[in-house]
């Protein structure tokens, strides 16, 4: 039996990643709000600048994924 098969823990998980997904969707929009007084442009400029972050964390990723999935690979976790 795989160690990924595990129904027992799937509705939690799922559940668990609604509740996180509804909990940042409600800060990030109860945030724009402000930025959106400020000017469309400041708000454009401002989320542009958080994504273009975010997607900066894949180019390591790209470059050292296959290094990184094979030390962890290694790791004995405990589920």
């Amino acid at each position: 039996m795989s160690r990924c098969s595990m129904p027992k823990k799937v509705p939690k998980g799922t559940l668990l990643t609604i509740i996180t997904q509804n909990i940042v969707a409600f800060g990030f929009l109860h945030g724009v709000d402000g930025w959106v007084q400020t000017g469309y442009v400041s708000s454009f400029g401002t989320m542009a600048g958080i994504f273009v972050a975010i997607m900066a964390l894949a180019i390591p990723l790209a470059m050292y994924g296959e290094k990184i999935r094979h030390r962890t690979a290694l790791w004995r976790v405990i589920l």
